[in-house]
């Protein structure tokens, strides 16, 4: 099935840095719903109507901290 129904991605990002300006991170979850959604999708009918979809990243993490000197 090459089509899909509509769908939303959310994205959460939270940023703190210390008072100093010395310290910072950051922390978020990109797709936090972990949906599962095509981005591409083709079709070969030439050879034999092969459907190929690819689907989007999970749920991933990340969290980054920083240092200034």
């Amino acid at each position: 099935m090459l089509t899909q129904d509509d769908f939303a991605l959310m994205n959460v990002l939270a940023s703190w840095q210390s008072q100093s300006q010395t310290w910072r991170a950051s922390a978020g979850i990109r797709n936090l719903t972990d949906e599962v959604y095509k981005t591409d999708a083709q079709e070969f009918s030439s050879v034999g109507n092969i459907q190929t979809a690819y689907y989007g990243d999970p749920r991933t993490w990340q969290l980054t901290l920083g240092y200034s000197f």
